[in-house]
């Protein structure tokens, strides 16, 4: 209650709320380590082919939040 409470009473509760997810997301979850080769490991051309796609869509994805969040912001 005391969420909803607040969320009623300050218009930029969700742009707050969604700001602190979107930087979890990003900088606990989406780390840049998370895309960076095991020095010990040689991937094959199909598994850095993958690993970039992985980035692409991660960076895609991040694309898609700031979108979305300036949309919620006009909102």
């Amino acid at each position: 209650m005391a969420i909803a409470n607040y969320a009623a009473n300050h218009d930029d509760f969700y742009e707050v709320m969604f700001d602190a997810a979107l930087n979890h997301l990003l900088d606990g979850v989406l780390t840049d380590d998370l895309f960076a080769p095991d020095k010990e490991f040689a991937p094959t051309k199909e598994e850095v082919d993958t690993m970039n796609r992985a980035k692409g869509t991660a960076e895609l994805v991040n694309g898609l939040f700031h979108g979305l969040a300036d949309i919620l912001k006009t909102i």
